[in-house]
């Protein structure tokens, strides 16, 4: 514009001046002088025509979304994406502009072109919102869809929460019921489907999404795992291991080993700060640990520490201990004690007496200190011959076999 100013006022104020001499002068080219000389206005920037190369394929596609489905722009650019899309998001809001803003303006939206699909080709997924009265109280859950393009075959399901894992879950379990996916993701339904249905790519053996979704936990010496504030048992053999833990719908916690078998399952409680109890996975473990009196484990206690000169007040202690549970920790003490030399444990004996602490875990941690047994690191059990009839024995005569 500055260029054009120049030119126009400097030919005015010398009529007789040649486009040469002006170009010279402007350090222009001769025809930009011609130019200018010539229009009547100063030139304006035109934007050229742009070129959607990446968007030219889905063009299609765009108008149905965008005018017939009346989908907001970043929805159509999630879902190109999907397809393969890989240019900018901007692009996409220009291609739209340019090409179907006025058209939409034009077009009724009670008239459209059907958008058709070759079978077993492409399947449409949605979710709504709902609220239903249950008695007295009101409960959110959410309706799913799963519709095939060619054939109009719904597959219906319901949740009570709308997690990217739920989702999924839906989607896996909707295709198992199908038989199989289309190639991407309205006659009689039923009888299109059957056509539809041998044209779909057969599923994986294994879950298609279970392993992106699974959180781990750790499973406590109770045998509980911790989940979004509530507390839910596994079977007592996991205690102390890593587990796999996911959501099915909003409904059902699922807890997998560390191998991905499933070990336990619990209803999720409406409410947080619940214990879920399922009494058979301590079913083994109560057979187990025998109930012991703590007489009978003191007794246990003074003959294999009889050399121990304060074993009297360690027992004494323990017993009388506030707030402690003397038979659970004595019989958890034993059982360590049994898996390191004497002389370590005595000596573990004597911390607790010196700091005053008699719970199991201050002696677990103690002995960490020491080194184990070497028939606890490789052991080799007496093969006794199981007897016929239903007896009882006493623990003492399954005894580990000496060197």
């Amino acid at each position: 514009m500055e260029d054009w100013v120049t030119i126009i006022n400097l030919k005015k104020r010398n009529p007789s001046m040649g486009t040469r001499k002006i170009a010279k002068i402007l350090g222009v080219s001769r025809n930009t002088v011609k130019r200018a000389l010539k229009s009547e206005t100063y030139p304006s920037y035109e934007r050229g025509k742009m070129v959607y190369k990446e968007l030219e394929p889905f063009h299609e596609f765009i108008k149905e979304a965008f005018i017939f489905k009346r989908q907001r722009v970043s929805v159509i650019i999630s879902n190109l994406k999907s397809k393969g899309y890989n240019g900018s998001s901007i692009a996409v809001y220009r291609y739209i502009n340019e090409h179907f803003k006025e058209l939409k303006k034009d077009i009724s939206t009670k008239t459209y072109e059907p958008y058709e699909t070759s079978p077993g080709e492409q399947m449409q997924y949605d979710w709504s919102e709902y609220t239903v009265s249950f008695g007295l109280e009101k409960i959110k859950v959410y309706l799913h869809s799963l519709i095939f393009g060619y054939s109009r075959k719904k597959f219906l399901d319901v949740s009570l929460n709308i997690t990217q894992g739920t989702i999924f879950t839906i989607l896996q379990e909707s295709f198992k019921e199908a038989g199989g996916i289309c190639r991407r993701t309205k006659g009689v339904p039923n009888q299109f489907f059957e056509r539809e249905r041998e044209l779909l790519i057969s599923l994986p053996e294994k879950e298609l999404f279970l392993s992106s979704f699974l959180e781990s936990r750790k499973v406590t010496s109770d045998c509980l795992i911790s989940y979004n504030g509530n507390r839910y048992s596994v079977p007592h053999y996991f205690s102390g291991k890593d587990a796999w833990v996911t959501t099915y719908k909003g409904i059902k916690l699922y807890i997998y080993s560390q191998t991905k078998k499933l070990i336990a399952e619990h209803t999720i409680p409406k409410n947080k700060g619940n214990i879920v109890i399922n009494k058979s996975h301590y079913k083994n473990y109560n057979n187990m640990v025998e109930e012991s009196s703590f007489d009978s484990l003191s007794h246990r206690f003074l003959e294999h520490f009889s050399m121990f000169n304060d074993k009297d007040l360690f027992l004494d202690r323990i017993k009388n201990k506030k707030g402690l549970n003397p038979k659970y920790h004595l019989r958890h003490i034993l059982s360590l004690f049994g898996h390191y030399d004497t002389l370590s444990c005595i000596s573990v004996m004597q911390e607790c007496i010196k700091y005053d602490i008699f719970n199991y875990h201050f002696v677990k941690g103690e002995l960490q200190k020491y080194s184990l047994k070497e028939d606890s690191l490789s052991l080799t059990i007496k093969t006794t011959q199981i007897p016929s009839k239903n007896v009882k024995r006493s623990l003492q005569e399954y005894a580990y076999a000496k060197d």
